[in-house]
């Protein structure tokens, strides 16, 4: 169940945010960050779509970290699968937090859209079940990936990049 949901966080998130390719510049032979490498992605995004964030593989004691934006909401009650901090497209800090809430996915969706006031909203599409916004302010570019999950629960999927 954690690696199938992580699986499909990444994949929300990359097919969201407008992901034409990727890469892991630090990995091991099958192009996954190892525990002790800073995991980094590139991606080529559409104009003004910030680029994800590698998406750490699903672990079980996963938290938020610490120093991450308390301007942006975690979804309340969502159990964390899975959090990284590296460095964004721009070389500052990024972050990105993978949830698992057992709500309905237009209930979390609704949350970020109410909760996100410091932002300005300048996307809201959805493909297929799930559904993406991206905010942004004059510090961070949030990119906030709403669908289902193959066990019947709801991911979120969260990439956050400092300007």
């Amino acid at each position: 169940m954690r690696i199938t949901t992580g699986v499909l966080l990444v994949a929300l998130v990359l097919a969201a945010s407008g992901c034409k390719g990727s890469s892991n510049k630090a990995g091991d032979d099958k192009g996954q960050p190892t525990a002790t490498e800073n995991a980094t992605a590139t991606a080529t995004v559409q104009p003004g779509v910030p680029a994800p964030v590698a998406m750490p593989s699903p672990t079980p004691d996963a938290t938020v970290p610490a120093d991450f934006p308390k301007i942006v909401p975690i979804y309340p009650g969502a159990r964390v699968v899975a959090a990284t901090k590296g460095t964004g497209p721009k070389g500052k800090d990024a972050w990105t937090v993978g949830l698992v809430s057992k709500d309905d996915k237009n209930i979390a969706f609704t949350f970020f859209r109410a909760n996100m006031s410091a932002f300005k909203q300048t996307t809201d599409s959805t493909v297929g079940t799930a559904r993406t916004g991206t905010w942004q302010n004059a510090q961070y570019d949030v990119t906030v990936t709403v669908g289902d999950s193959p066990d019947k629960h709801t991911a979120i999927a969260m990439s956050v990049a400092a300007k």
